[in-house]
């Protein structure tokens, strides 16, 4: 029982977490607005080979590839592939975001007769788990369907699904807008007003669905309004603005964003074999487990029509081996194998019907493709494997495997640098056989950023003037000066080091960024990688705001939402302040009872165990998909409920979802919850309960 006064402290505590909570948020969605809308950058110059291969996906439209087999291309970074079965639709991938998929199916739709396109949907196949094939499922399925869709998918996709929304899901997140440049889309769109836009043939650019995503309404009921609050002139011609975004390398941009939606559901029939042979409402196909790109990937050979979708594994473009967002290297042999049972088909395929970029048709083309394609990643592989036996270092080897690279892969159009590139593959391909370290002594203990900066400042005996003179020279193109790619990095390099030391007063500081950001858009500009070129010219969006990337608050409340309470507590171990825990809650516990199971969080120093307890316990009785959620959160000791409350310090008891909102305070904290009876703490306090919470980052 709760007498007055308590309930007074507890409703006072409530709103003045909410006004916190409130001014926490407000801070994060300015910042993310002044990346978008209150900078600027001039019109950026786009390397010509990057601007043509453009033209691979710069319209939004359906292909039919043959009877029955359909492909949806410049919808979203991702294609979706339609097949027509006897009395329903099969989807292979869903794009990220419903707007992108609700368009494509609109368009299917409309080019397809009503014998096609009122077929229900039955079945959706998950290629591989990354959000551009996954999001975007809720757009097939139907309010009241007469079938629900089975999900299929490789067990290794359930397991990768769960884990990039916890361990390292806030970083991932804000390299991947980098990356992929959808701030930078943004802005072009939201600074642009009716001139004719450079990009594209013909203005391919700006089709109907590409040119109204960030128009209020979304370009709805003859609206041509703009949506941006940026004080700056738009309208005016000589601003020659809206050049900055040109694609994301595999696709013509990543909506991704708090204006977009997303879905996630989970499959529900795994395939773990490596061949799975399917007739699926009367279509033939075989489904193969294909690491490449990721671990879990799967092609699909739809045998009767000798159509092949590889999913990721081919693009047109260089592979993507590693992944400057951040992700661990991709195995190049595995990659390579999967090819070579591409390669190995029977009948061989006549059609490909890639996850990215067009169709390739002819079974001799295909051939020579997948060949050529293998290639590019053994020859890239086996010479860094060489030269790294030879005791070269990633830097030493990257000219000398470049330089001697046969013609025929240099030049083959699939091996281009539009999205990986020669230089990432091969540091990442060194890192995954010899860690960070590059074998040289010089290298085993690197100098902070600080202390280099510094140190620099030291050497030329403080003479920043010079070394901002030194800077400049090497990032500002004109036409008198001859500034190359090196040019440009090592004056990054120094800007970067100096507005790293402490020596700087504030002047300083801000010309010193300004160099930098110099810099950041002198190497953009010799990028073909549009993953480079985004990079370089979204962190110069950053630089110039004072602000940085971070989840946004939709993007944390779908990732708790959807994953599994197994992965909520899990987070939890990397998301500990250890500064922050008080002395007395150094070794301490917490049970957390949700009637059918129930957690204890134990910090022992800075370190969680956790112990999980269940009604029902019994994992063999368990599906496997949720058997494979639940060994993914890596949760083994096990405890019964009266434990959990006895060796705790603080229990609280409620819903599974109340605590959804609780950890994911985004839209209420746990003294709201508190206050209005959804959460009971049955030991210990409420101020216990909140200063618990703070012992945990937010993000």
């Amino acid at each position: 029982m709760i007498d007055a006064k308590n309930t007074t402290i507890v409703i006072l505590m409530a709103v003045v977490m909410y006004f916190i909570r409130e001014r926490r948020l407000a801070n994060f969605n300015k910042s993310l607005h002044n990346v978008i809308h209150t900078s600027y950058l001039p019109p950026q110059t786009v390397h010509e080979k990057l601007k043509a291969h453009s033209t691979q996906f710069n319209k939004a439209e359906i292909l039919e590839v043959t009877d029955g087999v359909y492909v949806a291309i410049g919808y979203a970074l991702a294609n979706s592939i339609i097949i027509e079965g006897d009395t329903s639709l099969i989807i292979v991938d869903t794009m990220e975001s419903l707007e992108s998929a609700r368009q494509a199916r609109k368009d299917f739709v409309a080019m397809t007769s009503g014998s096609t396109h009122n077929k229900p949907v039955s079945h959706i196949i998950y290629t591989h788990y990354h959000p551009d094939h996954t999001w975007g499922t809720t757009a097939w399925i139907d309010d009241d369907p007469e079938i629900v869709p089975t999900i299929m998918s490789h067990p290794r996709t359930l397991k990768e699904m769960t884990r990039i929304y916890g361990v390292a899901s806030s970083v991932t997140n804000a390299r991947s807008m980098r990356q992929f440049g959808p701030l930078l889309h943004e802005y072009d769109q939201t600074h642009y007003h009716g001139h004719d836009h450079p990009h594209g043939v013909d203005g391919g650019h700006h089709d109907h669905f590409h040119h109204s995503l960030y128009k209020e309404n979304g370009g709805k009921d003859g609206d041509n309004k703009v949506n941006t609050n940026s004080t700056i002139d738009f309208n005016d011609d000589n601003n020659q603005f809206s050049n900055v975004f040109e694609n994301s390398g595999i696709g013509p941009f990543l909506l991704s964003g708090p204006k977009f939606t997303k879905s996630l559901h989970l499959p529900t029939r795994l395939l773990p074999e490596e061949r799975t042979k399917l007739n699926i409402d009367g279509v033939e196909m075989e489904i193969v487990h294909a690491p490449g790109e990721t671990t879990d990937q799967i092609f699909i050979y739809l045998t009767e029509k000798r159509i092949l979708l590889p999913a990721d594994n081919i693009y047109r473009s260089y592979p993507n081996i590693y992944a400057i967002r951040g992700t661990p290297t991709r195995d190049a042999r595995d990659w390579a194998k999967s090819l070579d049972k591409m390669r190995a088909l029977q009948p061989a395929p006549e059609i490909l019907v890639p996850c990215h970029t067009r169709p390739v048709y002819g079974e001799k083309e295909i051939q020579e493709l997948l060949t050529v394609y293998r290639d590019g990643i053994s020859y890239t592989h086996d010479q860094t494997i060489r030269y790294m036996n030879m005791g070269l270092t990633a830097d030493q080897m990257i000219p000398l495997i470049l330089e001697n690279m046969p013609k025929r892969l240099k030049d083959h159009p699939y091996l281009q640098e539009f999205y990986g590139t020669f230089d990432w593959s091969i540091r990442g391909i060194f890192n995954s056989y010899l860690g960070w370290f590059s074998g040289d002594a010089a290298d085993l203990f690197p100098l902070a950023k600080t202390d280099l900066g510094n140190r620099l400042v030291d050497l030329l005996k403080g003479d920043i003037d010079y070394i901002f003179h030194v800077i400049q020279k090497h990032v500002e193109k004109d036409e008198n000066q001859d500034v190359d790619r090196n040019s440009c990095q090592w004056g990054l390099r120094l800007a970067t080091e100096l507005l790293s030391s402490t020596k700087l007063n504030q002047e300083q500081k801000v010309l010193a960024r300004d160099l930098r950001v110099e810099g950041l858009q002198c190497m953009a500009s010799f990028m073909t990688s549009a993953n480079g070129r985004n990079y370089y010219l979204t962190s110069a969006l950053e630089d110039i705001t004072g602000s940085k990337i971070s989840t946004y608050d939709a993007l944390k409340e779908f990732a708790v939402d959807n994953m599994p309470m197994d992965q909520i507590m899990a987070m939890l171990r990397v998301r500990l302040r250890v500064e922050q825990v008080p002395d007395k809650y150094t070794n301490m516990s917490i049970c957390h009872d949700f009637e059918e199971s129930w957690y204890l969080l134990e910090i022992r120093d800075g370190v969680i165990e956790i112990y999980k307890g269940a009604v029902d316990d019994d994992f063999d009785k368990l599906d496997d998909v949720t058997k494979s959620m639940i060994e993914e959160a890596y949760i083994h000791r096990i405890i019964e409920r009266d434990q959990c409350h006895s060796k705790a310090l603080i229990v609280t008891l409620s819903t599974a979802d109340t605590f959804r909102d609780a950890v994911a305070a985004t839209r209420t904290t746990p003294a709201m919850l508190y206050a209005s009876g959804k959460l009971k703490i049955i030991k210990g306090k409420i101020t216990e309960m909140v200063q618990f919470k703070e012992m945990f980052e937010k993000q």
